[in-house]
């Protein structure tokens, strides 16, 4: 399996995805918030993103910390969200889409220290283009 990252930089109702395998990194066109919230905004960017990839370790560093909490903690050890977890048919998908296209996902949140190096490549990427 191939591992791809990915980071997400938001601005108000807009979100743009920084891809890397390791080797080489591009960027997305920005697209615009169809979601009611933030949370909303970046999952239905992760579902994008899971359509798009079959058979790879993704990490989602999701420059949001309610994410990785939901997925590595309720989904991944509990297997099962919680009753008050937001936007929970989108959730849903995100598992359909992992069974389905053999995703290995990892959610980071924006403590990760990789989040900052996302960040970094994201600014080199627009700079420098892919």
């Amino acid at each position: 399996m191939r591992k791809i990252s990915v980071f997400v930089g938001t601005s108000e109702d807009v979100y743009v995805f920084t891809i890397t395998d390791g080797k080489r990194a591009f960027q997305l066109e920005p697209m615009v918030n169809q979601s009611e919230s933030h949370h909303g905004m970046l999952l239905e960017g992760l579902i994008k993103i899971m359509e798009a990839s079959q058979n790879v370790d993704l990490v989602y560093y999701s420059n949001h910390d309610h994410l990785p909490f939901e997925w590595e903690r309720e989904f991944k050890k509990e297997n099962q969200f919680s009753k008050g977890t937001k936007d929970l048919d989108k959730w849903n998908k995100v598992v359909e889409l992992s069974k389905k296209n053999r995703i290995n996902l990892t959610v980071k949140g924006d403590g990760d220290v990789l989040f900052a190096v996302g960040k970094r490549l994201s600014k080199e990427v627009r700079k420098n283009g892919s």
